[in-house]
């Protein structure tokens, strides 16, 4: 479909946004209603497609992205969460950075896309036996554990006096420059496919009580303890999204009101669960405490202000990065131990700027302005707009359970991405470990 009417939208909500912007952009709520115009104007095109063509237009790609910056960027403060501390210019630079962008991303996704690697057809047309996927499971697990394991001396007394403890108090804790460990450490990504796995299963034997399925389940949730443990939130959405999307895209064609309201329960539930990690992520699980009565906002990461920030600095006050930063996000899969000269920082940290000893995210839009301008922000739309329509094929040639898991893990690590662009990199991890499993059984079932 034309992206023309999604290009449209975004540019009658951004006049919108940038009209109801109060004299005094500060206070806690102030920014509700603009927020709120632009983030009509980024959905109000791709719900009137979903409409009009059928719900399978709003799982593309460019449409999962688009919900990345609403929730990532917009969603504090439509709930009026903070104080939002910087000028009016800043803030109106802002949300016309965001319209930008969008603009940009679906303009881009008109292009003709390269073809999709064979490695990924494949996959997309393999219809796997529960077997395999049982004993694919069981790989995963395996090979997702073997670092927790490792680092406990495979004790399992250690294992769980590690669960109880607080976020940075386990065995397997890390600081931020990895060893040597680093190679076995991302075994663990293999762990982040057990929920889609587990969805594969149950697609495909349809029974949730069926042996399969509940070893599929009892697997994920040791592991994702695990996950909760390190009180890392987007890890743990990434393992139940990709799940969850994975059902969605198998349901697209024969959707019902149903399927929408059990999505949006268990999105609901997931939320309820992130938001109790953030309360106790300096805690243990012994000094656990939560009541669903805290639950008031969804809490996200304070982004657009980080955002703001960042208009506001760069460059007036620091240089834009440049190539520092695409470097530094490139080498993030190299470890340590091979590049021991790897760069360690972005060419900026706003959290030293400002002097908080937190990390601080601002949205890969943020990242791109602070490294290349305003040129930045339209070379990240064209960039994710490319990837879009690149990936957007694996969903026109997913015929089979595993190309939805795989459509399921790509579109998530393009959501996520939204976040950071190391976010990219990370969570792409468990799609490669999915497409490297695939072809092994594919190829071992083609010798027989």
């Amino acid at each position: 479909p034309s992206p023309v009417p999604l290009v449209i939208s975004v540019l009658a909500g951004l006049p919108a946004a940038l009209f109801t912007l109060p004299a005094d952009t500060e206070p806690a709520g102030a920014l509700r209603l603009p927020a709120a115009m632009l983030a009509t104007g980024l959905m109000g095109g791709i719900t009137i497609r979903a409409i009009r063509l059928g719900f399978e237009e709003a799982l593309h790609p460019e449409c999962v992205i688009t919900g990345g910056v609403v929730y990532f960027v917009l969603l504090d403060l439509i709930q009026g969460m903070y104080r939002v501390d910087v000028g009016r210019d800043a803030v109106r630079s802002v949300f016309i950075a965001v319209a930008l962008f969008a603009c940009v991303m679906f303009a881009a996704t008109a292009w003709p896309p390269r073809p999709l690697p064979r490695i990924v057809v494949r996959t997309a047309l393999w219809d796997p036996p529960t077997r395999l996927l049982v004993r694919a499971l069981w790989l995963c697990f395996a090979l997702g554990m073997f670092y927790f394991a490792f680092m406990s001396e495979f004790s399992v007394n250690v294992m769980l006096r590690g669960l109880l403890a607080g976020r940075f108090s386990a065995p397997w804790s890390r600081g931020d420059m990895g060893t040597w460990y680093a190679f076995i450490e991302h075994l663990a990504y293999f762990g982040y496919l057990l929920p889609t796995l587990t969805t594969i299963i149950l697609l495909r034997e349809r029974r949730l009580l069926s042996a399969p399925v509940l070893q599929g389940i009892v697997l994920s949730a040791v592991f994702l303890l695990f996950v909760m443990q390190g009180g890392g939130r987007r890890i743990l959405g990434m393992c139940f999204c990709s799940a969850l999307f994975t059902w969605l895209v198998s349901k697209r064609r024969t959707i019902k009101p149903r399927h929408i309201v059990t999505g949006m329960v268990l999105v609901g539930a997931l939320l309820l669960i992130m938001d109790a990690m953030l309360v106790n992520r300096g805690s243990g699980a012994i000094e656990f405490s939560y009541s669903a009565d805290e639950f008031r906002y969804v809490r996200v990461d304070d982004n657009f202000l980080r955002f703001a920030q960042n208009m506001e600095i760069v460059p007036r006050f620091q240089p834009h990065t440049g190539f520092d930063w695409l470097i530094w996000v490139l080498a993030r899969p190299i470890p340590r131990a091979l590049w021991p000269g790897k760069p360690t920082s972005p060419g900026f940290d706003l959290s030293s700027y400002l002097g908080i000893t937190a990390s601080l995210s601002c949205s890969s839009i943020a990242e791109w302005y602070v490294a290349f301008g305003w040129i930045g922000v339209v070379v990240a739309g064209v960039l994710y707009g490319t990837l879009c329509r690149f990936w957007g094929q694996a969903l026109e040639h997913t015929r089979t359970y595993a190309g939805l898991g795989m459509y399921g893990l790509g579109t998530l690590a393009l959501f996520i991405s939204v976040r950071s662009m190391i976010e990219l990199i990370l969570m792409s991890y468990p799609l490669l470990a999915w497409l490297i499993i695939c072809n092994y059984f594919v190829k071992r079932q083609s010798k027989r």
